[in-house]
């Protein structure tokens, strides 16, 4: 422990608390003073709710990641092949998620800094580096999956009069327009994206209450968990199902995200009722915003549940089916570039139904939702990049040049499949790869969250309860086991002509990978004291063969840094 460390103060209640780490703060500025929204003195303590009111909008900014079109993607996915009985990995993962958003949150608030500006000071370099190059490429591969997603919706409302090109183009300008809002204050912004969420909540509870699923059995998909199959679905594919639902709720980029917006609340962090309150209602507003999510998510799947369960569909063909259903004398057809891919699209959609089968309203409806979730989501991956380039690199880019960055990386992949009959077909793979880029960077925002948070260094008295962390430690081997899972069966069953050579690649980058995980498995202060004990041993035995050596001035100083590591090694951060 350094001196810092025990830099203490009283509170008027006796009791000691940390008011200051071994990070440098120095010039670490997230939000300007004129930005950061004010917390009103009360002069009771105690449950309040215009505290709370004040405290409320980065749960609902963060929530977003748990309702984009790549998450909404596998809701459809699984209300087709299984109807509501995978409801229980919906609940258990969204309860997984809030564990970590929770960590996430209490390391911003105790600290003052986000997740990336602590790993700047406390990893090395080239790891520091290492993971921002992989937080900017899930970054991008999310991005994918909204632009795509927004283009889907503009087709789908347009009646296909906006192809799909088109629609990832305006995708990508618009997101411009909206940014600007952020100048009239952080808590516009905030409205903005409720509005959004809002808007997709009821798009989507006015078709869970027309649709009228049977409550006994949503409630049973929620509590008894079975993955045992149903019609025209393999039972080995629920299982993967299953993972996949639970791979694309947890966003790596939005742990690093959340951890920074709850910085724009100006709290007194020399007052220890300051910091406990932030603790509470930050986790209360992340508790509500998650509830949303959750229900947005369970009314997906069990919307597409009863009426396309069965059916082997995506993102694309679950909006064709809504289309043709209420009107078969609509073609439902796509058009590019002259060459008609209703077979492929459509996917044999003419045997749905009556045109009564369901109502005119649904595309709307769900063509509405969509984009506000591709629009709200494309906003935060922006924000998200913001603030781990800040963090990680000390580099500050205005936010319209990160988003012309990340947004035209995402642009090429999209604008190539759309434009082209044939690749269209590819985009479930495609969106395949970037769910399993996503299961593969995880752990690079789950170890450094947790390792932080349980760091006394880091956060003083405010660390982690053993509940809590053993809570948040089964989450993270959980999360990692289902994508592991996810990789390695996806791996298994390819189809691709190239079969052989993916298992080759997948035999030699899966050790490499683990090497890699290992290393950031230990806390950073684990890592430097085993390079220390490792040096120390070196050098012992080096003394045993030259006993001569100890008179050097090197091995004075070897010494003397032993002596004070061993004098303050019972002051040590927690690891693993």
């Amino acid at each position: 422990m350094t001196e810092r460390d025990d830099e203490r103060s009283k509170d008027g209640h006796g009791s000691y608390f940390l008011l200051s780490n071994d990070i440098d703060q120095s010039g670490e500025v997230t939000y300007e003073s004129s930005q950061l929204v004010q917390i009103p003195e009360l002069p009771h303590r105690g449950f309040s709710l215009r505290k709370l009111l004040a405290f409320m909008g980065p749960g609902f900014l963060m929530s977003v990641a748990y309702i984009d079109p790549g998450n909404l993607e596998s809701d459809v996915i699984a209300g087709g092949k299984a109807r509501y009985s995978l409801l229980f990995a919906l609940l258990l993962s969204t309860l997984g998620g809030y564990i970590l958003q929770l960590l996430a949150a209490r390391l911003g608030v105790v600290t003052g800094m986000h997740l990336a500006q602590v790993c700047r000071e406390k990893y090395p370099k080239w790891p520091r580096l290492f993971l921002w190059l992989l937080m900017e490429l899930a970054i991008i591969g999310a991005d994918i999956q909204e632009v795509f997603g927004s283009a889907v919706a503009l087709n789908l409302l347009s009646y296909g009069r906006i192809p799909l090109f088109a629609g990832a183009i305006i995708t990508g300008v618009d997101t411009f327009t909206i940014l600007f809002l952020e100048k009239f204050g952080i808590r516009k912004l905030e409205a903005v994206i409720i509005t959004l969420i809002m808007t997709l909540l009821v798009c989507l509870g006015y078709m869970y209450g027309y649709s009228h699923p049977n409550q006994v059995d949503v409630l049973k998909g929620l509590f008894y968990p079975n993955v045992t199959g149903s019609v025209n679905v393999t039972s080995s594919s629920l299982p993967l199902t299953a993972l996949g639902i639970v791979g694309a709720v947890i966003m790596p980029h939005n742990i690093y995200l959340h951890s920074a917006l709850v910085l724009s609340r100006n709290i007194d962090r020399e007052k220890h009722q300051a910091i406990r309150e932030g603790i509470l209602y930050n986790s209360i507003d992340s508790g509500i915003a998650l509830f949303f999510s959750f229900l947005i998510n369970l009314f997906v799947i069990s919307i597409f549940g009863q009426y396309m369960f069965g059916r082997d569909l995506n993102l694309l063909s679950s909006g064709c089916y809504l289309r043709f259903s209420y009107n078969e004398s609509l073609n439902c057809s796509i058009e590019l570039n002259g060459a008609n891919i209703s077979e492929w699209y459509c996917n044999g959609l003419q045997n749905c139904g009556s045109p009564s089968h369901i109502p005119h309203v649904f595309p709307i409806l769900w063509g509405v939702g969509l984009l506000a979730a591709g629009q709200a989501s494309t906003i935060m991956g922006t924000y998200a990049g913001q603030f781990i380039m800040d963090g990680f690199l000390n580099i500050k880019w205005s936010r319209w040049k990160r988003v012309l960055l990340t947004r035209s990386v995402a642009l090429v992949p999209v604008i190539l499949i759309t434009t082209i009959s044939t690749a269209l077909e590819q985009f479930p793979k495609l969106d395949d790869a970037v769910n399993i880029q996503q299961s593969l960077l995880l752990p690079f925002a789950l170890f450094p969250v947790l390792h932080m948070t349980n760091s006394r260094r880091v956060m003083g008295n405010y660390g982690l309860s053993k509940f809590l962390l053993v809570a948040a430690w089964i989450v993270a081997l959980v999360s990692m086991g289902s994508c592991l899972g996810l990789i390695i069966y996806s791996v298994v069953t390819s189809r691709s002509k190239n079969k052989e050579a993916w298992r080759i690649v997948a035999g030699i980058g899966l050790p490499i990978y683990a090497l890699i995980i290992c290393y950031y498995l230990f806390s950073p202060g684990t890592i430097q004291r085993m390079k220390e004990s490792l040096q120390w041993k070196l050098w012992r035995r080096k003394m045993w063969k030259d006993p001569s050596a100890t008179s050097s001035g090197k091995t004075r100083k070897l010494l003397s840094e032993k002596g004070e590591k061993e004098e303050d090694s019972s002051n040590s951060d927690k690891t693993i």
